[in-house]
């Protein structure tokens, strides 16, 4: 199997387990926190805010430590990130530990499109490899 190929499986399975929890985060906030739904529309912008800046410094480490560290240490942080937030179960540390979460999966997307970009030759074959990713 190509390494292409490998990193669009592990990203879409990543992909599919944030679409599996992220529609529930607002539910619990509301119904089990008994956060107002003002408060939970402000966690989806703060949420936006935090992907935009992990973006940016997803950039920054992806090319201070690599690639492949950066998918590392964001994937393993974004794990610890959501087992603390079960583990905690305080409803300011559950938002906390989500945006910290929401962090760590921007920045694992950015150097996983990054090491696609380094793996990939030619624009045909990039844009195909961009597609799967």
């Amino acid at each position: 199997m190509k390494e292409v190929d490998k990193l669009a499986l592990v990203g879409g399975a990543r992909s599919l387990s944030g679409s599996v929890v992220w529609p529930f985060i607002g539910f619990a906030l509301y119904d089990v926190y008994h956060f107002p739904f003002s408060a939970v529309s402000a966690f989806y912008l703060l949420q936006g805010a935090v992907s935009l800046v992990a973006y940016l410094l997803g950039g920054y480490f992806t090319d201070l430590l690599g690639r492949v560290k950066t998918m590392l240490l964001s994937t393993v942080s974004s794990s610890l990130s959501l087992l603390l937030a079960y583990l905690l179960n305080y409803p300011l540390a559950v938002v906390s530990l989500m945006l910290a979460q929401t962090f760590f999966n921007s920045a694992y997307n950015v150097a996983n499109t990054s090491i696609i970009g380094d793996l990939t030759t030619g624009f045909g074959r990039l844009v195909r490899a961009f597609s799967r990713v």
